[in-house]
């Protein structure tokens, strides 16, 4: 499972360490990352903050209805708390598809679920010096992403 520890210039991960001029603070480890600070300066001048939780679901099936009966969390530290509620949920939508008499049918379904939620305050000026990939980036930006809960299905194999 990876990990990331960033205390200003060092970062410690299930890689090694590593410096960077730059001075930010977080900590990333299974499926939540928090961070905050200036980014590595190599690359423009940077400031921000972001947090983020999320969580992947694995199915198989031969119907939707299967897809979901089948959902389990993985690669999460709450598995175990997240995997009763997740099942009692897809009864409840597999119920909703049934009654509809919405159902994908004969076709093998694999993939996984993410649910995903986060927020983001970012800054960024490039100020034309060469940056870790070699460019001479000029230019300024900025982002913010309120909190918001996004949920994607990603079919590794229908067939």
């Amino acid at each position: 499972m990876p990990w990331n520890v960033s205390f200003g210039p060092l970062s410690i991960t299930d890689k090694g360490v590593e410096v960077c001029p730059k001075m930010d603070f977080g900590v990333e480890f299974s499926n939540f990352h928090c961070n905050a600070g200036v980014g590595d300066v190599r690359n423009g001048l940077s400031l921000g903050a972001e947090g983020q939780f999320q969580q992947l679901f694995h199915g198989t099936g031969s119907s939707l209805e299967e897809f979901l009966r089948s959902l389990k969390a993985q690669d999460g530290v709450a598995d175990g708390i997240i995997n009763p509620l997740i099942h009692q949920s897809n009864r409840i939508i597999s119920e909703v598809l049934r009654l509809v008499g919405m159902d994908i049918r004969g076709a093998n379904i694999d993939g996984v679920m993410k649910l995903a939620t986060g927020f983001g305050v970012h800054g960024a000026a490039a100020l034309g010096w060469q940056d870790t990939e070699g460019y001479n980036m000029v230019g300024a930006g900025g982002t913010v992403s309120p909190p918001l809960a996004q949920l994607s299905c990603l079919p590794k194999r229908f067939t």
